[in-house]
């Protein structure tokens, strides 16, 4: 639910979905695209200078009971802040998981060992 990408970048999306139909929103950009179960649909945009922000992502289809709590967040950043953050990111990655360590959660109990 959070989506970042480079300000004055060009941006390729592939979207698809697990279960029903969904469409991917962003009105700031106005572009919309369907994400249907099975198969990948892209879009592209690119962002414009001074734009760096926080935007909303929405679905944009009704597509069951909990639609109205899709929600994201699309960041455009500044280009510096967008690698050190995409850095940031890249060593939190290689984080061995570590059970005794809550903030690696990510808000649900791990089931078993991870195996490598």
């Amino acid at each position: 639910n959070d989506f970042r990408v480079p300000e004055g970048k060009k941006v390729l999306l592939q979207l698809t979905s697990k279960d029903v139909i969904h469409s991917f929103f962003l009105a700031n950009c106005r572009m919309k695209r369907d994400a249907n179960p099975g198969e990948i649909t892209r879009m592209w945009f690119q962002t414009k200078p001074d734009t760096a922000g926080d935007y909303d992502v929405t679905c944009a289809e009704i597509c069951g009971y909990a639609h109205y709590m899709m929600k994201g967040r699309f960041t455009v950043m500044k280009p510096a802040d967008y690698e050190a953050w995409a850095a940031e990111q890249g060593r939190w990655s290689m984080t061995q998981y570590d059970k005794t360590k809550p903030d690696q959660h990510w808000g649900w109990d791990w089931q078993g060992e991870i195996k490598r």
